[in-house]
């Protein structure tokens, strides 16, 4: 009876291990992530159309002076390239003459906010939060319409709450 009893608990003790083991990851990416899944959202309302990305993702730097933002929706999607002076809290101006940069993108086509006409607002992102771990923030964008003529897309109420994945390389994502 004892050996039974033994064997059982060597059993139950061998699945809790492999049960445990399937939800904790040992290698731990650049810039943490490892783990649990972790939270990553973006969203945005685009022409007042919802917006919300299917897996956006966020790289940056060792120093934190170069951060790229991509959300995707199907075809749609936002992608920032922003140069903070570093980790911390930061409002950033986007558009003509800026070195922080939006683009949209419909599946075909792409506007960019350095594409602006007459040195428009281009509209702004700010960094509430931003470290090697993790950013998180919000953001108003304008790019011109696709065609001459068409109307300025105002892509507002945007937020963003990511993991940070470092790009150690040479320095750039």
């Amino acid at each position: 009876m004892s050996f039974r009893f033994l064997l059982c608990l060597c059993l139950a003790l061998t699945l809790t291990a492999c049960d445990r083991s399937a939800l904790e990851e040992d290698d731990d990416p650049p810039g943490g992530g490892g783990g649990m899944m972790e939270v990553a959202d973006c969203s945005a309302s685009v022409n007042g159309r919802s917006f919300e990305a299917q897996s956006p993702s966020a790289t940056t730097n060792d120093q934190g002076s170069v951060l790229s933002i991509s959300c995707r929706l199907f075809g749609d999607g936002l992608l920032f390239e922003l140069q903070p002076i570093g980790f911390g809290e930061a409002t950033l101006a986007l558009g003509p003459g800026s070195t922080n940069q939006a683009q949209y993108s419909d599946g075909g086509e792409i506007s960019n906010t350095a594409d602006l006409a007459g040195g428009a607002f281009g509209g702004s992102v700010m960094l509430q939060e931003f470290s090697r771990e993790r950013v998180r923030g919000t953001f108003t964008v304008n790019v011109p319409g696709f065609d001459e003529g068409d109307p300025i897309i105002n892509i507002t109420a945007g937020n963003f709450d990511l993991p940070v994945r470092l790009d150690i390389g040479d320095g750039s994502p």
